[in-house]
C-alpha cells in the first residue's frame, strides 16, 4: 500500500502496547542523526477527522518530542479489526524493537478487561484459549519483575542510547526469553520468588533452557514451603527471633535443600528450648491448674476483658485452655462479650478468633453465632462458649437475635444450631467447652446443662467431663433464702462446665 504524509495533530495513538521510554529515546537519537526513515510509515485507520495509530505509537511519541510536523502513514480500512491489524503489521513496527511477548501479554490483558472472558479474547485473536491464559499470567507479573525482563535487553549490550543506535537494532525479548518459561515462573507462590528467578535469568538469558527454569522454580518453591513451615513454628515466639532469621537465611542459601527435615527439627528444638510451659504462663498471672472437678473462681479479674454483663472469671478460661488445648492452637469464642477469652488466649499463647452480636472491642467481629461461622471448617482445637443463661440477664445484652431475650424453646433451638456450627469448625478430636447455670423461677428449676448435654450428644459430640463452678452465697438475697425454706425448694449456687469432644483421632 502507498504511504502519504499526515500532520501530527491529526494522529491519535491507539496504544495497544505500552510506550516504553527507552524505545522512544532510541528513536529520537536515530531521527536526530539520520532523519525520519520514510520506509517506516505509521499504520493508521481513519477515525472521524483524524487517524488512529494502530502501529507506530513509539515513533509518534518520538516525533512529537522532537517537534516534527508530519509523518508518513499507511492507511488501512476502518472496518478492519485494529487488534489483528496491529499483530499482522508488526514486522513493519519500530526499528527499535518489534512487538515482544510482554507487549502481547498486555494486549491480551487489555482485551480480557474489555471482553470479559478468555474464550472471547481467543476468538478475537484467533488463538487457542490456553495461549490466552498463558499470556494473562505473564501480564499479572509484578511491575518490578516486568522491569527486570525489559531491562535484560539493555543489560545484554550494556550500551547507551547513542551506542545502541550506532550498532543498529537490539535483540528482541523473544530472542532471549521463551514464553514457555513463564508457566514455571508464574506458578511460584510469592512475588519475591518470581523476582528472584527473573533476576537470575536476566543476567544471561541466552544460557537458560526450559528445564533449567523449571528446576530453579521447583527449588525456590521448596525453599518457600520450608520457610513457611519454619515460620509457623517460630514466628511470634518470644526469644526465637534471632534463630528464626538465621534458619530462614540458611534455607534461602540452600543449606537445607537436600535435608529439609533437619531445618524443621532445628526449629522444633529452638522452640522447646525457648518456650515457657503452660504452668509457667499460668503462674505468671497467679493461677494454678485445678485438679478436682469443682473450680472455685469468683469475681472478675480486671486484667482480662472489659467490664461486661456476665463476665466469666479468667481462672475458668485458664484451666480450660490448660486441659484441652496446646500453645499455638486456634480457639473460637462465638459469644465473646467483654473479651476475657481473647485476653487469656493471648497470655497462654493460643490463637483466638471471636465474635459477638454486639461487639464492644475492635478484636471482636460482629457476627451472630447462630449463623454459619466465619472460620475454616476443621481448623479449631477448642470452642469455648459462655452463652446467656437464658433469662437471668434479660435486657442487659444488646444486639439482634439475642439469646437472653428468647423464649425457652427458642433458646434451646438456637443453642443446638450453635453446637452444630462448633462441630463443623473443630478439627477431629477437638473439644467444646460450654458453661451455663440453671434458671430458677417460682420454685421451678430449668437445668440448662442437662438439656445442653442432650443437644451435644444429638449433634454428635462425645462426653469428656463435667465441672462444677460454684457461685458465692452473695449471689442470693436473704429474701431468696427465706422463700426457699418456706416453699421447700433448693437454691442453685453453681454453674456447670460441660466438656465434649468431636469424634476423630
Amino acid at each position: 500500500m502507498e504511504s502519504k504524509e499526515v500532520r501530527l495533530e491529526e494522529l491519535f495513538p491507539l496504544s495497544l502496547r505500552p510506550v516504553i521510554g527507552f524505545r522512544v529515546e532510541v528513536l529520537k537519537e536515530s531521527i536526530k542523526k539520520n532523519g525520519y526513515d520514510p520506509a517506516c510509515p505509521l499504520v493508521v485507520q481513519k477515525n472521524g477527522s483524524g487517524y488512529l495509530v494502530v502501529n507506530g505509537c513509539h515513533r509518534l511519541q518520538a516525533a512529537r518530542e522532537l517537534g516534527l510536523d508530519r509523518l508518513p502513514v499507511v492507511e488501512f480500512p476502518p472496518e478492519e479489526d485494529p487488534v489483528k491489524l496491529a499483530l499482522r503489521t508488526q514486522e513493519n513496527d519500530e526499528n527499535v524493537q518489534p512487538w515482544d511477548f510482554l507487549d502481547r501479554a498486555f494486549l491480551v490483558k487489555r482485551l480480557y478487561e474489555e471482553l470479559g472472558t478468555q474464550e472471547r479474547v481467543a476468538e478475537r485473536l484467533g488463538w487457542e484459549r490456553s495461549n490466552v491464559s498463558r499470556y494473562l499470567a505473564i501480564a499479572s507479573l509484578p511491575g518490578e519483575v516486568v522491569t527486570v525482563i525489559r531491562s535484560s535487553v539493555t543489560v545484554q549490550g550494556n550500551s547507551t542510547v547513542t551506542e545502541d543506535c550506532d550498532r543498529g537494532h537490539r535483540k528482541n525479548l523473544d530472542d532471549l526469553w521463551s514464553v514457555r518459561w513463564f508457566r514455571h515462573i508464574c506458578s511460584l507462590p510469592a512475588d519475591e520468588l518470581k523476582l528472584a528467578v527473573v533476576k537470575k535469568i536476566a543476567e544471561a538469558p541466552e544460557k537458560w533452557k526450559e528445564k533449567d527454569v523449571a528446576s530453579e522454580c521447583a527449588r525456590l518453591k521448596k525453599r518457600h514451603e520450608l520457610s513457611t513451615r519454619i515460620k509457623e513454628v517460630l514466628e511470634g515466639q518470644e526469644s526465637c527471633e534471632k534463630e528464626l532469621v538465621e534458619l530462614l537465611d540458611a534455607v534461602k542459601k540452600g543449606v537445607y535443600d537436600d535435608r529439609p527435615e533437619k531445618a524443621l527439627e532445628r526449629a522444633d528444638a529452638v522452640l522447646k528450648a525457648r518456650q515457657r510451659t503452660d504452668l509457667e504462663l499460668m503462674q505468671e498471672f497467679g493461677y494454678e491448674p485445678e485438679v478436682f472437678t469443682v473450680w472455685r473462681f469468683n469475681g472478675r479479674d480486671e486484667r482480662f476483658g472489659q467490664k461486661h454483663p456476665g463476665n466469666i472469671p479468667a481462672g475458668i478460661v485458664f484451666n480450660v485452655l490448660y486441659y484441652w488445648s496446646e500453645q499455638g492452637d486456634l480457639v473460637i469464642d462465638p459469644m465473646a462479650g467483654g473479651g476475657v477469652v481473647i485476653d487469656v488466649c493471648r497470655a497462654m499463647k493460643r490463637r483466638c478468633v471471636a465474635w459477638d452480636v454486639h461487639p464492644v472491642r475492635e478484636d471482636v467481629v460482629k457476627h451472630d453465632a447462630t449463623r454459619p461461622w466465619p472460620v475454616e471448617p476443621g481448623s479449631a482445637a477448642l470452642v469455648f462458649i459462655d452463652p446467656p443463661y437464658w433469662k437471668q440477664k434479660r435486657g442487659e445484652y444488646r444486639g439482634e437475635n439475642n439469646l437472653a431475650d428468647m423464649d425457652l424453646e427458642g433458646f434451646y433451638r438456637s443453642m443446638r444450631v450453635v453446637f452444630e456450627h462448633a462441630k463443623r469448625s473443630l478439627r477431629p478430636g477437638g473439644h467444646l467447652a460450654v458453661i451455663v447455670g440453671p434458671t430458677q423461677e417460682a420454685g421451678r428449676v430449668h437445668d440448662h446443662a442437662l438439656v445442653f448435654a442432650r443437644l451435644l450428644e444429638d449433634v454428635g459430640f462425645e462426653y469428656v467431663n463435667r465441672v462444677i463452678v460454684p457461685y458465692t452465697t452473695q449471689q442470693v438475697t436473704g429474701f431468696d433464702v427465706a422463700q426457699a425454706r418456706k416453699s421447700r425448694f433448693l437454691l442453685k449456687l453453681h454453674r456447670d462446665l460441660l466438656v465434649y469432644r468431636k469424634a476423630g483421632d
